[in-house]
């Protein structure tokens, strides 16, 4: 009996402390204002209005995007060099030019290329490149270098002496499959693209007297079977005046794939005869 009376009484006390603890307090902070120090006087800070600092009011930064515009002297390649592209030409053995095409920006870039109203085409480098020779045609020429952007360069060639020399080439488009023979003498080719250039320079000696035959070997292949070829002509000898025409080839026919064509009769010969 006891024992129940002590376990009522416990039971009682924690409700009553449960109840207690229960209410809600309140708790009053009284700020004081400190005087500030005889002698110093604290500075006054601005108002600042916060809602003035909306999302519309902030300005973005500028952000500078590098242009791909080649025009731009500023434009850098991935090699570190200048966009700027450029064309050169060195005389070279008053045989033929080094001609040099430097576009860093411009990695694998078709170009196309005209001298003499002869078209080739050159594919440049990773790094923007083409070097090559290119035979001299004519004792003053300019050499017209298209980009694949119709970025155009006129090339001024250095003046050379063509007196005792003769000049045969032609420039074929397209997959042709055709080449220009000249037997006993050794056939130049410029150009990797669709275009290509094919260059005979012969320098006349004193008492020559020789016939070079030349004619024109096609490759028949799937490529250029039952297509039709077409080429430009040019000859000089001389100083003389140039000779120049179109030439055009029937397509050859599928069924002769893997044969090769000697086509005679299309150009003359050149009869050198020279005192």
């Amino acid at each position: 009996m006891q024992f129940r009376t002590l376990i009522a009484s416990f039971l009682a006390s924690f409700s009553l402390a449960t109840s207690i603890s229960a209410e809600p307090k309140t708790i009053t902070a009284v700020a004081r204002v400190l005087p500030a120090p005889s002698g110093i006087e604290l500075p006054v800070l601005p108002e600042v209005n916060v809602e003035a600092f909306t999302k519309a009011s902030i300005t973005e930064p500028t952000r500078t995007h590098r242009s791909a515009s080649l025009d731009s002297h500023y434009d850098i390649s991935a090699f570190g060099l200048p966009c700027g592209a450029n064309v050169s030409a060195t005389l070279v053995r008053d045989t033929e030019y080094a001609i040099r095409i430097s576009a860093p920006c411009r990695p694998h870039d078709g170009v196309a290329l005209a001298i003499s109203g002869l078209r080739f085409d050159v594919t440049l480098s990773l790094t923007g490149n083409a070097q090559f020779n290119l035979p001299i045609l004519s004792n003053s020429a300019v050499l017209e270098t298209v980009f694949s952007d119709h970025e155009t360069h006129v090339t001024s060639l250095p003046e050379a002496d063509v007196a005792d020399s003769t000049r045969v080439a032609i420039s074929w488009a397209g997959e042709t499959g055709a080449e220009l023979v000249a037997r006993g003498h050794d056939v130049i080719t410029i150009g990797n693209g669709p275009h290509r250039l094919q260059v005979l320079s012969i320098n006349h000696m004193p008492g020559t007297r020789e016939t070079i035959r030349l004619a024109i070997h096609r490759n028949v292949t799937s490529d250029s079977c039952d297509t039709p070829a077409s080429a430009q002509f040019f000859q000089q000898t001389g100083a003389a005046h140039p000779t120049r025409y179109d030439l055009t080839f029937a397509p050859a026919g599928c069924a002769r794939i893997g044969e090769t064509l000697e086509l005679k009769n299309i150009l003359e010969d050149l009869k050198l005869a020279l005192n």
